[in-house]
């Protein structure tokens, strides 16, 4: 009988073993799935947001546009849309190659172009996440990049959104955009990206995944000396 006791405590440890040994391969491999997932949506976050930077860095005064040939009627050289708190469209001047040299001699030759970035909604496509006992649903768009009026790159449909504010010389505050032209006074300009990817929900049946790195924020403040 002790021998029989003996081997079923035995096996009960070796079942116990097996188990935690077992779920601990399924955490690892949840969360080597969740970080490649954050990885991805990370490194989209920062390709368009640099991209962003460098032409608002380089953005012209309407002035500027004027002498560089780009029609300024009607706000075309800098202006915004909204809905809320969410930035649909912003436009402006910028030069047609970021990374060009200026000529000091001359600034105004260097060849400008009308740069739009332009927040298009995917149809049906949204991303969940559980926020304590409440899940919030996020409606999915891409952001496209326009110059001079076509399409030259854009987005995964992984954004969630996505808003630009204006700060005026002589005022402190940063203004929300608006379906407006740009104001003429501006010293600097802030933007918010947020994008998400469908996360790890279930690596298996009784696994719930909460975790949250499927979303990644990116924001930034650029000053623009051009407009001294």
């Amino acid at each position: 009988m002790q021998v029989i006791l003996d081997h079923l405590a035995a096996l009960i440890i070796v079942s116990v073993l097996v188990l935690i040994f077992a779920l601990l391969q399924v955490r690892g491999v949840q969360s080597a799935s969740e970080t490649t997932v954050n990885a991805m949506v990370r490194g989209a976050t920062l390709d368009i947001s640099f991209m962003l930077e460098k032409d608002i860095a380089n953005m012209r005064t309407e002035a500027q546009a004027t002498a560089g040939g780009i029609s300024t009627s009607g706000g075309l050289w800098c202006s915004t849309t909204a809905s809320g708190d969410t930035t649909l469209t912003f436009s402006f001047v910028t030069l047609s190659d970021p990374y060009a040299p200026i000529d000091a001699a001359n600034p105004d030759s260097t060849a400008l172009s009308l740069v739009e970035y332009r927040l298009v909604r995917e149809p049906g496509a949204s991303v969940s996440r559980q926020m304590g006992a409440v899940t919030q649903t996020h409606p999915l768009y891409r952001l496209e990049r326009v110059i001079d009026f076509v399409v030259t790159g854009q987005t995964q449909p992984y954004v969630t959104f996505f808003d630009v504010e204006f700060a005026q010389r002589g005022i402190a505050a940063f203004t929300p955009t608006s379906t407006t032209t740009c104001p003429t006074e501006l010293t600097r300009v802030r933007f918010q990206l947020q994008m998400a990817q469908e996360g790890i929900e279930r690596i298996a049946a009784d696994q719930l995944s909460n975790s949250q790195l499927n979303f990644s924020r990116y924001g930034s403040t650029i000053d623009l000396p051009n407009w001294e």
